[in-house]
């Protein structure tokens, strides 16, 4: 009868122990699929999250430009605090050196604050005069853009600027946008430089200005949007850019991604 009630209780045990490991078992099967679906809901959550940032910015950025806001705000701008520049002059650069020293040596970089509502192209003979004869405080990006622009441009009008033999040059404004991966925002302008042969059938080539040299000469404006990725934003995701007449602030293309 012990010997029953032995084999009956030893019978119990390994079916207890069976039923404890296959419970564990479930156990960590289901918290490895629940974790599973909860880095699954994560990574939608973030793929959803940034979609919605990637278009509502890259298509503000399109009505940002295309209804004008940028320019005539801009124009407001000037008209309201730089009206007392517009008589000076804005220098005329023998080659891209010129350019380069001048926003190296007499420009610093500052942001644009509330008095420019956050962003605001200003008057290149403003950034100019600040550059001469202020505290170099030209502002952002944008200020830095439109002066290599005009500055560029007249140059190359007055025949000042040494364009090579067989080149012509020409300079406006490039604007980008684009989208870290957490979803903050950021762009930067820059001086689109385009020059272009003599020849029956032109060659096209294309760089940017900023804060210093130019960029390496590239056969299309694309190529030039990816060496500022490469710059400014190697994490990021281009969502919009733009390009813009110089003097008159005028879209000329504008591009969502």
């Amino acid at each position: 009868m012990l010997d029953i009630f032995s084999k009956v209780q030893g019978f119990l045990v390994m079916v207890l122990a069976a039923l404890v490991g296959a419970w564990n078992t479930c156990v960590a099967f289901v918290r490895s699929i629940g974790g599973r679906v909860s880095s699954g809901l994560q990574v939608v959550k973030r793929w959803f999250l940034f979609t919605v940032f990637y278009n509502l910015y890259g298509w503000g950025w399109w009505i940002y430009f295309k209804s004008r806001y940028i320019q005539n705000w801009s124009r407001f701008y000037r008209w309201l605090y730089e009206r007392p520049y517009q008589q000076g002059i804005v220098m005329s650069p023998r080659n891209f050196g010129d350019l380069a020293d001048f926003v190296r040596n007499d420009l610093i970089w500052v942001p644009d604050g509330p008095k420019e509502l956050w962003d605001v192209f200003k008057s290149p003979k403003y950034v100019q005069w600040v550059g001469w004869f202020g505290d170099h405080r030209a502002g952002d990006c944008g200020a830095f853009a439109v002066w290599l622009v005009a500055a560029l441009n007249k140059g190359v009008e007055t025949g000042k600027f040494e364009v090579g033999t067989g080149w012509n040059y020409e300079a406006r404004i490039l604007s980008i946008g684009w989208l870290y991966p957490s979803g903050y925002p950021q762009g930067h302008n820059v001086c689109l430089i385009r020059r272009w042969s003599n020849d029956p059938i032109p060659v096209y080539q294309f760089a940017y200005q900023d804060y210093g040299d130019p960029s390496p000469w590239r056969s299309n404006i694309i190529e030039v949007l990816h060496d500022i990725e490469a710059a400014y934003f190697p994490g990021g995701v281009r969502v919009a850019w733009s390009v813009s007449d110089g003097a008159t602030l005028t879209p000329i293309e504008v591009h969502v991604g």
